[in-house]
């Protein structure tokens, strides 16, 4: 089977690395600031990047796995 990144038609958004999306998703959790504002040297990539990796997450189950590994360290 493939990977999920060579299925995408051409054209798509190239993926992007996941290094950074957890700083920028807590960052927009912690501040309140709408997705759109998300600065982009917090994280980056663009905040509707960070909220489609988190939704993507949090559909696969993994972000409670995220969040409660963050919690315990």
């Amino acid at each position: 089977m493939m990977p999920a990144r060579e299925t995408r038609p051409k054209g798509g958004r190239p993926s992007v690395e996941a290094r950074g999306m957890p700083g920028g998703i807590l960052f927009v959790l912690y501040t309140a600031i709408p997705w759109e504002r998300l600065p982009f040297e917090v994280a980056g990539c663009l905040g509707m990047t960070c909220w489609r990796r988190l939704r993507t997450w949090e559909d696969a189950g993994l972000w409670d796995k995220i969040h409660r590994h963050m919690l315990t360290s």
